[in-house]
């Protein structure tokens, strides 16, 4: 039996060795052939630092909303102008997230709104529009995204006195929200702003039209 043993252990040593190099392919090893071909990986989160941390600065956002502005006769109106209405938004131009004094964290980003609105009260009209807008979204680390937004635009509209005298009108809004994200990529809108439209005098009377705005929509990021 000793005999044997010593017989069959150089011919099992030989065999491992053999195998050895097989499995290296001539010292390249397994782990060398896998590493040349990588798994791929999934796409980049839209959120780098986690959900509510701020966005890519890359990131696109298209949205709706539908809403009712409940007119006011403050900053100089003479009628309250009742309003149903609509607007399409697209965010391209965005910041990473910074911090404010006081320690408040968030980003900046850049928009574009498409306005329509018919008045039912006074009388009916119509008014259209566009808007730059400029937002600072606050950090939460949340599905919850607060924000403030202001901007300035023109419109179209056929309400007249004694309020408007013009078809054309600046437009000027300001408010505040909140997103929340279904998921990272879909987030529900719902929004209060402060509407002002008036034609910087260009004629007379020009004592604008003013409503408070709530809305509510959807925002799609990619």
């Amino acid at each position: 039996m000793e005999k044997m043993l010593h017989c069959c252990l150089p011919i099992c040593l030989l065999l491992s060795g053999l195998g050895w190099a097989d499995e290296t392919s001539g010292g390249v090893s397994v782990l060398h052939r896998e590493e040349a071909n990588p798994p791929s990986r999934p796409p980049s989160s839209l959120w780098p630092d986690g959900m509510g941390n701020g966005l890519r600065t890359d990131a696109h956002e298209l949205g709706a909303s539908v809403g009712l502005a409940i007119g006011t006769r403050t900053f100089g109106g003479r009628q309250r102008h009742h309003l149903v209405l609509g607007h399409i938004d697209y965010a391209r131009l965005r910041t990473s997230v910074f911090q404010l004094p006081g320690g408040l964290r968030g980003s900046l980003d850049g928009r574009l709104e498409w306005q329509g609105a018919a008045q039912y009260a006074p009388d009916n009209a119509y008014v259209v529009g566009f808007t730059p807008v400029l937002r600072f979204n606050i950090a939460t680390g949340s599905r919850w995204m607060p924000f403030v937004d202001a901007g300035a635009g023109l419109s179209l509209t056929d309400i007249r006195g004694p309020d408007l005298s013009t078809m054309f009108q600046f437009n000027l809004q300001g408010g505040f929200g909140c997103d929340y994200f279904l998921r990272d990529n879909l987030a529900l809108t719902l929004q209060y702003r402060f509407l002002h439209l008036s034609n910087a005098c260009i004629e007379l009377p020009n004592n604008g039209v003013n409503a408070n705005i709530v809305t509510i929509g959807l925002s799609r990021y990619f």
